[in-house]
């Protein structure tokens, strides 16, 4: 379990450095943020669609739903 932990962690962790990166010597020319946020946005939409794709839409157990409302209303009256 941990070792397929640090095998997703560690490649995940140098990619978001790398991005980072990328993304600050890019935003100190001339790439518009607004630019660069739709790239950014629309690479991952195309990246769950292909997943969703390949692989279908998950089923949601009823469970989740309990779940999912208890997080909601807890993240709403947070932001209060």
């Amino acid at each position: 379990m941990i070792t397929t932990f640090l095998l997703l962690m560690v490649p995940a962790t140098l990619l978001l450095g790398a991005h980072d990166v990328a993304t600050k010597k890019l935003l100190a020319g001339a790439t518009s943020e607004q630019f660069l946020l739709g790239v950014v946005w629309s690479a991952v939409g195309l990246l769950s669609a292909s997943t969703l794709l390949f692989f279908g839409v998950p089923e949601i157990a009823r469970s989740f739903w309990g779940a999912f409302i208890g997080t909601a209303l807890l993240n709403v009256f947070g932001q209060l």
